[in-house]
């Protein structure tokens, strides 16, 4: 199912939880085992493994269905039997980005995601029942959504969005799911680009 929350929001059904509940607590390891080696902590999971393979399967069938201009993993799939199985060039558009937020995270850092890609998502393990809200800068006014389970959401890349604080025990797995594409992109509900 897809809700259309603002112009440039859309909260569409995605089985995160079947996809990788079952491995949270190897993503909250490597994350600090990631950060004690001075490596990007947002590279937990790399693009071409099987945790991976299945997330970015399911986003590319979600994006195929809901937006126009994207090429998707079985228009990719002919390209990768003529690039003979070169696996990195099927998925090469797309990134997967982990963060882990505990509850003494500070004030939120709006940011956007431009310099890597044009469609951005974001979805969540571990949501935190008190906070752990995320705002979207649209010009005049900051729109705070609740994270909802197995949910994903998707905005152009040039949206300013933070997370924000929580307040319970846990630490809140955030996965950021990003599309590089040379086009602009347009989500077929509505008639306006992105």
């Amino acid at each position: 199912m897809v809700k259309q929350i603002n112009t440039y929001l859309l909260e569409i059904d995605f089985p995160i939880e079947n996809l990788l509940g079952s491995n949270k607590d190897w993503i909250i390891n490597q994350f600090y085992k990631d950060q004690d080696k001075s490596i990007d902590s947002l590279n937990v999971l790399t693009p071409n493994n099987d945790l991976t393979l299945p997330i970015i399967r399911e986003f590319e069938e979600i994006v195929n269905q809901y937006f126009f201009n994207i090429p998707t993993y079985n228009n990719l799939f002919l390209q990768l039997k003529s690039n003979e199985g070169n696996v990195e060039a099927l998925y090469s558009r797309t990134k997967i980005y982990t963060y882990i937020q505990k509850n003494g995270y500070k004030e939120p850092v709006f940011h956007n995601h431009i310099h890597n890609s044009y469609l951005t998502s974001v979805t969540y393990l571990n949501i935190p029942k008190v906070g752990g809200e995320i705002g979207f800068f649209l010009g005049d006014h900051i729109l705070k959504i609740k994270p909802k389970p197995n949910k994903i959401y998707f905005f152009p890349s040039w949206v300013y969005h933070a997370p924000y604080p929580h307040e319970d025990d846990i630490e809140r797995i955030c996965l950021n799911i990003d599309y590089e594409s040379a086009i602009r992109i347009s989500p077929k509900l509505g008639d306006n680009w992105w």
